[in-house]
């Protein structure tokens, strides 16, 4: 479970438009909860940046499971040669996964664990390949594989042991989040699931069915951060939301309020007047 992101240096996260984000913008630490977590907000407002920043850090933006290697460490370095590591999570030690809209299939080759559950090309239910599914159908298929497995630990294909002596001190500050486990007392110790966005162009049912395994997930005990701009998202109870655009989980739900208002008065009404016509 991710606990706090502290900023330390805006202008060296490893996401490089941190700082140009005016929603982080004096922002110190950002805290997240058990359960779900809804990153809410307009296009552009910061959510994918602040996942970006997590899933960086947890060592799995690349191959959206959670292990160390040359590409994940060099994710950090900035082009001046100077390591980006302006950002530094608290956690639980858990290992944690991400998953975006525009992700392709979801699973590093090495892991033969994860081969089995997602091999490429491996045709699904109904005869049907992936790319022979609408977007939707693809996404939902997508998810449900990516939430079937679960890692045990991050894999660590680059080792400190490995490490040449003049690199040591860079890839001690790549990895100095995934060090930096620290359990709290009186908190469960949850796995986290990223996900940036992956109800974007579904249908409204087929968001209704993302939210739904959302909600399974947290209730059997994972920590679940999401990005999100659904009308969906600005109902789901006992959430944390994280606002990126200020005042705008409130205008959703009260627009969703007058929706169903007047949707509620329009059938009155035409249930009145058939009545009314009958008798």
């Amino acid at each position: 479970m991710i606990y706090e992101i502290i900023v330390r240096s805006p202008k060296l996260s490893p996401v490089k438009h941190w700082d140009k984000v005016e929603w982080l913008k004096g922002k110190t630490k950002i805290e997240f909860r058990p359960g779900i977590n809804i990153v809410f907000g307009l296009n552009g407002s910061g959510k994918s940046t602040l996942l970006s920043a997590l899933a960086i850090l947890e060592h799995c933006w690349r191959s959206n499971w959670p292990r160390v290697d040359k590409t994940s460490v060099s994710d950090f370095m900035a082009s001046t040669g100077r390591f980006r590591d302006g950002l530094l999570l608290e956690h639980d030690g858990a290992p944690c996964r991400y998953l975006g809209v525009d992700d392709p299939d979801t699973a590093p080759k090495a892991d033969t664990t994860m081969t089995t559950v997602f091999l490429e090309a491996k045709r699904e239910a109904g005869g049907r390949a992936l790319h022979q599914m609408s977007h939707g159908q693809a996404t939902l298929n997508k998810l449900a594989r990516f939430l079937k497995a679960e890692p045990e630990r991050v894999r660590y294909i680059l080792k400190d042991k490995n490490v040449a002596p003049q690199w040591r001190s860079w890839y001690e500050a790549a990895t100095e989040s995934l060090s930096n486990a620290k359990p709290r007392k009186g908190m469960p110790k949850q796995q986290t699931i990223l996900l940036d966005e992956v109800d974007r162009s579904l249908d409204f049912t087929k968001q209704a069915s993302v939210w739904k395994q959302v909600r399974l997930l947290a209730e059997s005990n994972h920590q679940v951060i999401i990005a999100s701009h659904s009308p969906w998202a600005a109902v789901q109870p006992h959430a944390h939301y994280i606002e990126t655009t200020p005042g705008y989980l409130d205008k959703t739900r009260k627009a969703l309020g007058v929706l169903l208002q007047n949707l509620t008065e329009e059938e009155s009404s035409r249930s009145a007047t058939v009545t009314s016509k009958r008798a």
